[in-house]
């Protein structure tokens, strides 16, 4: 005689005959629900998708949560509601409350939040201070208070893809130049990249290396060293020096060069020197320069000089990615609108082009954008169709562009995992939504300074 028992089930006993011959026996048992059998679901918040083998406690009873997100509690009926403990991997705990009825409810329908926080700037307070929030919004908290120096126009925060660490440049500390400084996400934990007297560009985040220009307030025009560009190791805390302009002469005469543009391409920082000059030799025999490096400071290469025509004084170089992998270089004299040479940059090596229309150029330059997910095997981008940015992922190359976002209404932020997107609305409003696409979940509200930057939530694209 064997007896078994559970708690609001009826009592019962079997008896069990054991052979010696071999083989298993078998046995049925049927247990009579004494309480009431509640349904319930659990689904992901974000994609609205049913989320398997979450673990649902009431009392002293605790099941799971089948492939289609389903479960079914037997409770006490003397109760109308049951305070419940909701958990599964990947999320954050949930405390709920569970109806106590055998029909399927919608108040026994619950929603787990993806586990992971999300960083902006937001002027809540009154000052501009960097927040942290759940996906959804929820346990918002102020990572870094503003003091009350920063610059509405010029305070930003981009996150790296995997959201451990923040670039922050700000003019929190007073004085008339911003510092950069880093956040890592774990502890809060704020460390200064540069306390240089410089106007800061930032390039943006490759793995753990911040890239950026200083155009230093403290040396000359016609003195070597004006311009530096630099990255940040946030692992290492080591600052390093890519590449830097160089020039001569004197007030009144000089010749210099300048950082006229720095793209991240792949993991590749993309850069160009170009020259101009207050010289009566003008610039003759001087050439401007397209290099690379490894988003570090390692592994530099000379790409290409580029001679300049007899009697130039100015010269600019500007940049754009045409995808991901590809990035279209125009070169110009004097005047910027005056284009002489265009050339093209893939894997990193620099061919001349006469394919590169003004058209594609200015579309590339001011349409499209891109951020890779953190894993690298996807991008989101944004095109202008109709006068509205509209949305598409695709392959790390941006191939096979899938429309995710058809109103208009939303441009890039970043990624969260490669599972989720995110995107803002207004320039003023924070959205979730699956990588696959689907009804965007607002997070909050927040401040976006009015210019846009490359990466995690500058506004614009960029790897």
């Amino acid at each position: 005689m064997v007896f078994y028992w559970r708690r609001y089930y009826q009592d019962t006993n079997n008896t069990v005959f054991v052979g010696i011959a071999a083989g298993h026996n078998t046995t049925t048992l049927r247990f009579v629900a004494t309480g009431r059998q509640v349904p319930v679901t659990v689904t992901n918040a974000i994609t609205g998708k049913p989320v398997a083998n979450a673990s649902l406690q009431v009392l002293d009873t605790t099941t799971k949560t089948d492939a289609n997100g389903a479960a079914t509690l037997v409770l006490p009926a003397s109760a109308g509601t049951q305070p419940a403990a909701i958990k599964a991997d990947g999320y954050n705990d949930l405390a709920a409350t569970v109806q106590v009825t055998s029909r399927v409810a919608k108040a026994n329908s619950f929603s787990l939040v993806p586990a992971g926080r999300i960083y902006f700037l937001s002027n809540q307070s009154g000052n501009l201070d960097v927040v942290s929030a759940n996906l959804d919004g929820s346990a918002r908290k102020t990572v870094l208070a503003g003091t009350g120096n920063e610059d509405d126009n010029n305070t930003v925060l981009l996150a790296s893809r995997d959201w451990q660490y923040l670039a922050l440049l700000s003019k929190r500390d007073g004085g008339s130049y911003a510092k950069l400084y880093l956040i890592t996400t774990a502890t809060n934990a704020v460390t200064t990249m540069s306390t240089a007297k410089a106007n800061f560009t930032l390039v943006g985040w490759s793995g753990h290396n911040f890239v950026f220009e200083a155009n230093r307030a403290d040396v000359q025009l016609w003195q070597s060293g004006k311009t530096l560009l630099q990255t940040y190791n946030a692992e290492s805390n080591n600052l390093a020096t890519i590449g830097q302009t160089t020039a001569s002469g004197t007030q009144s005469e000089h010749i210099s060069q300048s950082i006229s543009f720095a793209t991240l391409v792949n993991d590749r920082v993309v850069y160009g020197l170009s020259w101009s000059g207050m010289y009566q030799g003008g610039l003759n025999g001087k050439q401007n320069a397209l290099l690379s490096a490894d988003a570090d400071g390692t592994n530099q290469k000379h790409l290409r000089d580029i001679a300049l025509p007899s009697g130039t004084t100015f010269t600019y170089m500007s940049a754009a990615l045409i995808k991901p992998e590809q990035l279209e270089i125009q070169t110009s004299v004097n005047d910027q609108a005056s284009v002489f040479y265009t050339y093209q940059y893939d894997n990193n090596a620099i061919t001349q082009s006469n394919s590169i229309t003004d058209d594609s150029f200015n579309k590339a330059q001011n349409n499209v954008t891109y951020l890779a997910s953190p894993s690298g095997k996807s991008s989101l981008w944004a095109e202008n169709r109709d006068g509205k940015s509209v949305l598409f992922t695709g392959s790390y190359e941006g191939d096979g562009g899938t429309e995710i976002a058809t109103t208009g209404d939303y441009s890039p932020y970043g990624w969260f995992t490669d599972d989720y997107l995110l995107v803002q609305k207004d320039n003023s409003e924070l959205y979730i939504m699956p990588a696959a696409g689907g009804t965007p979940t607002k997070i909050s509200d927040y401040y976006k300074p009015p210019y846009s930057y490359n990466g995690y939530g500058g506004g614009y694209g960029g790897l």
